[in-house]
């Protein structure tokens, strides 16, 4: 939505916290709760081949980038500067998208707090082993 502004300059309700920038804010802080507490992006991921709902979200700002940078270079084609350096956003983040990959599965941590090859009550001295919980001195 567009409205005239002062000395008749267009606004746009985007640029100018109007009706549709709320809208487009709630609209992407939900898609960002679904993404990130709920598993709905895994089928369509793996329906086009993806491992996850994380590549297809990477593919998703892989894209928006690339039509961002795009619209970047079209509006600032007089200038080499921002051409070169909209260049390498885009070219940086298709390569690392795709070559970086995804983390290990880390598997949960132990109940065991220390585990040293000799017993905790030789090494310490009387004044810190109260400070310990019982567990950390006595491994599972």
């Amino acid at each position: 939505m567009i409205k005239a502004g002062n000395a008749h300059w267009l606004l746009h309700d985007v640029k100018n916290r109007g009706i549709t920038a709320w809208l487009l804010s709630a609209l992407l802080t939900a898609f960002y709760l679904v993404l990130y507490f709920t598993e709905w992006f895994t089928p369509p991921a793996r329906a086009i081949g993806l491992d996850s709902k994380w590549t297809l979200y990477g593919l998703l700002y892989t894209l928006a980038v690339t039509a961002g940078g795009l619209w970047v270079i079209r509006k600032y084609r007089h200038n080499r500067y921002q051409i070169v350096r909209t260049s390498v956003v885009i070219f940086v983040q298709a390569t690392f998208a795709f070559s970086i990959p995804p983390p290990a599965q880390v598997p949960p941590p132990t109940r065991v707090l220390l585990q040293l090859p000799v017993a905790l009550e030789d090494g310490l001295p009387h004044a810190v082993l109260h400070l310990l919980p019982a567990a950390a001195l006595h491994p599972l």
